[in-house]
């Protein structure tokens, strides 16, 4: 998906998704490390400090709990470390994001940390979902 606030228009407590060319049917689990992926780049590139980006992962976490089952650990942490290589190494590359270059190794050595953490994380849906 691409589900972020620049695709999402607000008006009197409605909510209406728009720019939907790359919705699809997948694992919830994909769309969740992807917000995950997001703030975790923009601590890399000094946009938040560390504290704050847990903090606004663990209550967008909380809220998805609220309404959904969230994905096994195992499965988030992989996804997250997809989607840090997939979606924000990557997209520094195509689009020469010099502030993201810049920390393109330090971005490649956290999404490696995740995916090992994931491989130890225990899976208790019985898969990557």
């Amino acid at each position: 998906g691409d589900c972020h606030p620049k695709n999402s228009l607000f008006d009197q407590g409605c909510i209406a998704l728009i720019d939907l060319d790359q919705a699809g049917v997948g694992s919830p689990a994909a769309d969740i490390a992807s917000l995950l992926a997001r703030l975790e780049h923009g601590r890399l590139l000094g946009e938040t400090d560390g504290a704050t980006a847990a903090a606004l992962g663990e209550a967008f976490l909380a809220g998805y709990a609220g309404v959904r089952a969230l994905p096994s650990p195992a499965s988030l942490g992989w996804h997250v470390a997809a989607a840090l290589i997939a979606e924000r190494a990557v997209r520094a590359v195509n689009r020469v994001g010099t502030r993201a270059l810049g920390r393109l190794a330090e971005l490649t050595d956290v999404a490696f940390d995740v995916a090992m953490a994931a491989s130890s994380a225990p899976d208790t849906r019985g898969g990557r979902s």
